[in-house]
């Protein structure tokens, strides 16, 4: 039994494998990068271990990433300990601005308990969803048939 699948002759081929890959974003490219490095350490047994001038060029790297976000970095000249290295820089200072922003969460959250009463905190936060519910519009769903397709 022959196995062909069905080929649509209409869809053109891209040129290369780079034409095929969808643009990534500096931090998709990445995150991509350092799961390879880490796939390919662990498959070959050898450890990432990342020197001073891969920690350098790292550090140069993420004070590029960050003055001019919009301008992705070209990370294919980096080796693989410094894209290494990277990765973790980035991936603990999203973990601290996290953080930090639980902690404003709580900050706040704080502030205004001290500043009213929970009564008066519910109060407000009432009126403003019966607000929000007089500016909603009800809605009936129903199936409309396509007659071409019927």
């Amino acid at each position: 039994m022959e196995y062909v699948p069905d080929i649509d002759f209409d869809v053109p081929l891209p040129a290369s494998a780079t034409e095929a890959m969808p643009e990534l974003s500096a931090r998709e490219e990445l995150d991509m990068r350092a799961r390879t490095v880490k796939l390919l350490s662990d498959l070959t047994g050898d450890p990432i271990e990342p020197n001073e001038d891969d920690r350098g060029k790292a550090l140069d790297l993420a004070r590029q990433m960050m003055t001019n976000p919009s301008q992705s970095p070209s990370l294919i000249n980096y080796s693989n300990p410094t894209i290494a290295y990277l990765a973790g820089m980035v991936a603990q200072h999203d973990t601290l601005v996290v953080k930090e922003l639980a902690d404003l969460k709580i900050y706040i959250v704080n502030k205004l308990v001290a500043e009213q009463s929970i009564e008066e905190v519910e109060k407000e936060l009432l009126e403003t969803l019966e607000k929000l519910e007089k500016r909603t519009v009800d809605v009936q769903s129903r199936v409309i048939f396509d007659e071409n397709n019927a």
